[in-house]
């Protein structure tokens, strides 16, 4: 990695100074430092990874890209506007490393977000819900280090400590039972209790809600009205049944498929069902359906049934989505 003389000197210079040799140096200390933090956060993502076949190398690529993309004049005008735009105002070596840091970390925890919500309709759902909570107490999110936090205040002088995620999986699981005062009551005890800021990592939180009991979070819209766990097992239900009766309409009734492997994707289905509900779709749909068909090769699986899979599996996600936004 270059070092931190080059970093401000890359930024210090004009647009029309910056040869490509300098602007590929920045981008190779970009894309290590978007590096380490998907590796410091690979618990949280890994079947995010697995699922769309990426890896900790290649996601940062498409996470920093559009900090790299130049307009007609050949000019960086997003990475260039944000370093000049950055208060206090970046004068050592050191103020440019940090900023370079937050900026791809930043990116990277929006793209991470942006795959997750496309992924997971519960996560999208909850990431909803949160964000109306914060709007409707007046609260603020603050970016820290590519890091999303919610705070009671909207300024960026804190003197402590952030909590880290293994600290926040440790909080009380009281503080979470009651829906209407979560924030309150979470910012309350962090500011109380514990020696970190008054600040809850929103992206934490969400992974915290889902696993404790997350249906219990799916809040409405505007009537602030709470989804209970029946209301949640009719959403599931009706993207399973919609996708069962794709398979059955699309494939068996065309012939395309027989009694028996009907039989044993709709079993396969329901397996994907629980692991949504519980963190996520688990890489390799292989593995779902190939118990329920003695002797299935990875070869003939993706030969026969990959595609009827992968299709059933996005008509129940997308059902999913949209019997959630319905209720809304």
């Amino acid at each position: 990695m270059k070092d931190n003389l080059e970093i401000l000197s890359f930024f210090s210079n004009p647009d029309s100074q910056q040869s490509q040799v300098m602007i590929n140096d920045i981008i190779e200390i970009s894309y290590n430092i978007a590096v380490k933090y998907l590796q410091s956060h690979k618990k949280k993502i890994i079947n995010l990874l697995l699922r769309n076949e990426l890896t900790i190398q290649e996601l940062p690529i498409d996470s920093i890209a559009d900090l790299f993309v130049k307009d007609d004049d050949k000019n960086l005008n997003t990475l260039m506007h944000s370093f000049h735009s950055w208060r206090p105002e970046i004068i050592t070596e050191e103020d440019a490393l940090f900023f370079l840091n937050k900026i791809v970390a930043s990116r990277v925890e929006q793209h991470i977000f942006k795959l997750l919500k496309d992924e997971d309709p519960f996560f999208s759902k909850l990431l909803d819900s949160i964000n109306y909570l914060i709007k409707q107490n007046g609260y603020h999110k603050f970016h820290f280090l590519g890091k999303t936090f919610i705070t009671e205040v909207n300024f960026e002088n804190f003197e402590k400590e952030f909590i880290s995620t293994d600290e926040f999986e440790k909080l009380p699981s009281n503080l979470f039972n009651q829906k209407k005062f979560l924030l309150t009551n979470l910012l309350n005890y962090l500011r109380l209790e514990t020696n970190f800021n008054a600040a809850i990592p929103l992206n934490d939180l969400i992974y915290r809600l889902k696993y404790i009991n997350f249906s219990d979070y799916l809040i409405s819209g505007s009537n602030s009205s709470v989804s209970n766990k029946t209301e949640m097992d009719e959403f599931v239900d009706i993207g399973s049944r919609v996708a069962s009766d794709k398979l059955n309409s699309t494939y068996f009734l065309k012939n395309k498929i027989n009694l028996k492997e009907k039989t044993a994707l709709e079993n396969a289905l329901k397996e994907m069902v629980v692991d949504l509900c519980n963190g996520g779709i688990s890489p390799g749909l292989y593995e779902y359906l190939s118990p329920h068909i003695p002797n299935l090769s990875e070869g003939d699986y993706k030969a026969k049934y990959h595609n009827i899979l992968e299709y059933l599996l996005k008509v129940m996600k997308s059902t999913i989505a949209s019997t959630l936004k319905e209720k809304n």
